[in-house]
């Protein structure tokens, strides 16, 4: 939610109940609260949670802007929080990935939006978008042209959650055939017990 201040507007991760599934109560307006010493207060958005089978934690993943990054235009990082499966306040962790682009120690990305983590063959797969026009123009000299869309997701790979994360594939770190789906800044999900992945428009992305 976004949330009026002093300073400007700023956005929080609200934690809210329903009934019904159409009347809404927000519980605590500030859930998973930024922490000022990692993160810039330019976005904090889009939480996706996560149950890892291999901890038992509930691992949550925010679009996040990093504190580190000094140019606002190429902030974009992936913020982590963490708690068990009743908690109602995560702890927030420092950046779960932060992809530097340039010589100056800026992001990549100028935001990150939708992150999520999906787990196969024993390996964590991370996945977000990016607006086509807030890459950093090194990375993006770096990407194969026809992988790249509004409608482009990102992947990486870890073999422990909490990272750090690599570039999926190494040359082409996309979601295979995001590029074509036309559905900006789209999720992933998993479509069968065979754990076959899927985006929203039924693209393959990974044979496991």
């Amino acid at each position: 939610m976004r949330q009026r201040t002093d300073t400007g507007d700023r956005e929080t991760i609200a934690l809210a109940t329903s009934p019904d599934g159409l009347n809404w109560e927000t519980i605590n307006p500030d859930v998973i609260a930024r922490d000022s010493h990692d993160y810039a207060p330019h976005h904090w958005h889009s939480p996706s949670s996560f149950l890892d089978p291999q901890t038992d934690k509930v691992y949550f993943f925010v679009g996040a802007s990093s504190a580190s990054c000094q140019d606002v235009n190429y902030q974009g990082c992936v913020a982590m929080a963490v708690g068990d499966r009743h908690s109602s306040s995560p702890t927030v962790l420092p950046p779960v990935l932060l992809q530097l682009a340039g010589n100056a120690g800026l992001s990549a990305f100028g935001r990150i939006d939708r992150p999520q983590v999906i787990f196969a063959n024993r390996q964590y797969y991370l996945t977000f978008s990016c607006p086509s026009d807030r890459l950093h123009p090194d990375w993006r000299s770096r990407l194969v042209p026809r992988r790249l869309s509004e409608s482009s997701m990102f992947c990486y790979v870890s073999d422990a959650i909490t990272g750090p994360y690599r570039p999926f594939p190494e040359e082409e770190p996309f979601v295979w055939g995001s590029e074509r789906t036309r559905l900006e800044r789209s999720g992933v999900f998993l479509d069968t017990p065979k754990v076959s992945y899927l985006s929203v428009a039924i693209t393959p992305i990974l044979n496991c």
